[in-house]
């Protein structure tokens, strides 16, 4: 016999499913229901970006062909018996180097190098021990920079030992490549005739101190170069712009927190060449030292000609 419990139960369970029903129909079900257009519109657009993203590609991927194919047309034969000798920062890889090296050796010259500047050379760790060598290096440089400080100094003295021959040039280069805390790796024994500044030939630099504003957790954070990595590379463009040789430096400049964005914006005077690890890049980069120019070429922020000028 089905007594009154029975009953109760089953009427439960009835207004149960029933407000599970409601709850459903009027959120995630009703949810799901309403978003299936705008989840086939969100497919159409994904779709869209792929395709222009794809064509940005393929221009991309032209434009360095037509770079290679004017780099064999214009390079050999403009550097020949040149000593060139390729600095290369700390967030710069090997095939960032390569393609460097390789646009120099089209043109006829030898490479000095890579010299490679650690960690030390441009690390906010590293400041109490720059400011510490700064003053031993700055008591044997034959030409005081304007701005006295450690950034400057070590980075003038970087440039005396690839360029002059003198005893002083010697101990500077010496104290550099100390190996208790090398700033510099590699110094070459034969004297430049050039200078290659190398940075990252990458949308994002690694390996360099930064430091992040805005939201904390995961937010739209702005990137910004550390202030002492900033001054370290400004320095070293101010002093290879003051060396008695021809020089250039070759980077990004995509985003203003790149090697060769913050060379312009602080008004460096060393000729710039973006695009760096690319066709394009070397070429402009060996065409600014083989025909002495000094602009800023390119096609990223601050670029104020496409190409440099051909010797």
């Amino acid at each position: 016999m089905i007594n009154f419990r029975y009953h109760l139960v089953s009427l439960i369970g009835v207004f149960l499913a029933l407000a599970v029903g409601v709850v459903l129909g009027a959120g995630p079900l009703q949810n799901a229901i309403s978003n299936v257009g705008s989840d086939e519109a969100a497919v159409a657009s994904v779709a869209d970006l792929q395709e222009e993203l794809a064509a940005a590609s393929a221009e991309g991927e032209a434009g360095q062909e037509l770079a290679s194919a004017l780099a064999e047309q214009v390079l050999p034969g403009t550097m020949s018996g040149k000593n060139i000798a390729v600095v290369v920062l700390p967030d710069a890889t090997s095939a960032d180097v390569d393609v460097a090296t390789s646009a120099l050796e089209q043109a006829g010259a030898q490479v000095l190098g890579p010299v490679e500047l650690t960690e030390a050379f441009v690390s906010q760790d590293a400041n109490t021990y720059r400011e510490t060598l700064a003053s031993p290096v700055s008591s044997y440089l034959a030409g005081r920079p304007a701005d006295p400080s450690p950034a400057a100094v070590l980075a003038t003295g970087l440039v005396e030992t690839l360029t002059v021959d003198s005893p002083d040039a010697e101990l500077i280069g010496g104290m550099l490549t100390d190996e208790a805390t090398p700033l510099v790796v590699a110094l070459p024994t034969e004297l430049a005739d050039g200078l290659m500044l190398v940075g990252a030939g990458i949308e994002r630099p690694a390996g360099v101190d930064q430091t992040q504003s805005g939201n904390e957790a995961g937010g739209d954070a702005a990137v910004s170069v550390a202030p002492l990595t900033r001054d370290g590379w400004i320095a070293l463009g101010t002093a290879f712009a003051d060396a008695s040789v021809q020089a250039v430096a070759v980077g990004q400049a995509a985003t203003a927190d790149q090697f060769i964005a913050v060379l312009r914006e602080a008004g460096s005077p060393l000729a710039t060449a973006d695009r760096g690890g690319s066709p394009m890049g070397a070429l402009n980069a060996v065409l600014a030292l083989a025909s002495g120019a000094t602009g800023s070429y390119g096609t990223q922020s601050g670029a104020l000609e496409v190409l440099a000028p051909l010797p």
